[in-house]
């Protein structure tokens, strides 16, 4: 049965039990996932995971209870699950105080269905998988596949409807060299690209040589810097997730963008970021507010926050759909002009960072952000890589290594969707290009 399928009987199934006088709505989350586990290119554990859940809202009377429910995909098993639930929610509601900040549903006009359906057979994803295992053969490869569908829904005693279901493949593997040296590598999409799999494994195999190197040190200041779309999704991501656009981080002094926000810093004018609705997490919020697009910073200036519907009643400003945590979805930002061939060319003589680890805020406040490099990490001289660059930690101001110290952005951008699987699979994603800047600022 498909998860649309599920999620009809479901909704019918709930609203059937709802009384006069009471609000319903349901947020549906599914996935039929395919995960595989593999080092040295073989696969050492497989599995799938099919999982269906639904968070019941009851509203009546100014008030609102909410409750998780796991689904067990039998229609009699799972109506009875939902009769105890909402008993449950009857039976807190009283007690529970007036919420002045409750979001009203969707208005009328926003009634509509929104449809985002596709798919792809767990056949596909061995065939990849097989593919990348085959290419890699000879190499100590270690990763992590997961593949499959994924779908969020909404319902309403107020007939609204929304659905959202959308293929999400990604792989995220190692290269092993020895003892710490490794090449990381990923990638995502929402249909297999064997030839994408290929280029990435090839440049993988390039960097093998350069990492049995002995290592370069250099001196802690202002070093010439090439980062890789995933160092900087790392830097957009950190932003992101510590409450870069949000309304509510704002009001409270949290948001580490408060500068950008207030005029007093920006960054280059190559910035924009987009809060996108084309990546894999649905084009609403968990009561079916639309989320649209929505421009973060526009060229290098402040664009906008990101603002939920409850944010939008406390503080009487317009919504953008956020969701409760008003982190964006999709971060989108723009693409420049730097080809693939120009890239190492243009760096010069520098360092080619492939990913920061252990990334955290030195300060908040001003946008600060320190990490360390890992992976394969590179000096660079006259454009080619002559060795592996010594585990290396850095602190520095976004403002200014993504300001003036921003000299180009590369043609080229790369998904990222996030790993994380805690409860069930993330649907946050970042589009991202590489980075050329004329300094990153290391500390030891």
């Amino acid at each position: 049965m498909s998860q649309l399928t599920q999620f009809k009987r479901i909704q019918e199934g709930a609203l059937s039990l709802v009384a006069p006088g009471e609000h319903l709505s349901g947020y549906w989350r599914g996935e039929d996932s395919h995960f595989a586990r593999f080092t040295q290119a073989k696969v050492r554990q497989s599995g799938s995971v099919t999982q269906r859940e639904l968070c019941l809202s009851l509203s009546a009377e100014g008030r609102r209870a909410n409750l998780d429910v796991t689904l067990s995909g039998e229609q009699s098993e799972d109506l009875r699950r939902l009769e105890e639930a909402l008993s449950r929610l009857r039976a807190i509601l009283p007690a529970l105080p007036e919420d002045p900040n409750l979001p009203a549903p969707p208005p009328p006009e926003a009634q509509d269905s929104v449809s985002q359906i596709g798919g792809a057979s767990q056949i596909e994803s061995a065939e990849a998988l097989s593919a990348l295992l085959s290419m890699a053969s000879d190499l100590d490869v270690v990763g992590i596949l997961m593949s499959g569908t994924v779908s969020r829904g909404v319902f309403n005693s107020e007939s609204l409807t929304r659905w959202s279901e959308r293929p999400a493949h990604q792989v995220d593997w190692s290269v092993v060299h020895s003892a710490d040296r490794a090449v990381k590598c990923s990638w995502a999409g929402e249909a297999w690209d064997l030839s994408a799999l290929e280029a990435k494994m090839s440049e993988a195999r390039s960097q093998l040589e350069a990492l049995g190197r002995p290592a370069h040190t250099i001196k802690p200041g202002l070093t010439r810097a090439l980062l890789s779309p995933s160092a900087v999704s790392e830097l957009f991501e950190t932003l992101n997730v510590w409450g870069g656009w949000s309304i509510q981080a704002l009001r409270e002094g949290r948001s580490p963008l408060a500068q950008l926000e207030s005029g007093e810093r920006s960054f280059s004018p190559l910035i924009s970021v987009l809060d996108s609705v084309e990546g894999v997490a649905p084009a609403f919020e968990r009561d079916g507010h639309l989320r649209p697009n929505v421009a973060l910073i526009r060229e290098g200036k402040w664009g906008g926050a990101l603002v939920s519907p409850r944010s939008a009643l406390t503080y009487q400003v317009p919504s953008t759909g956020a969701t409760e945590g008003e982190s964006a979805q999709t971060l989108s930002i723009s693409e420049g002009t730097l080809s693939g061939e120009e890239a190492l060319s243009g760096l010069g003589t520098g360092v080619y960072v492939s990913d920061l680890w252990y990334l955290n805020f030195s300060d908040r406040s001003r946008a600060c952000v320190t990490g360390t490099t890992r992976f394969a990490t590179m000096w660079v001289e006259g454009g080619e890589v002559v060795a592996p660059l010594s585990v290396m930690r850095f602190d520095d101001c976004l403002y200014e290594l993504l300001g003036e110290r921003l000299e180009a952005l590369s043609q080229a951008r790369a998904l990222q969707i996030s790993t994380s699987t805690y409860d069930r699979r993330s649907l946050m994603s970042s589009l991202c290009p590489a980075a050329l800047c004329s300094g990153l600022r290391f500390t030891l």
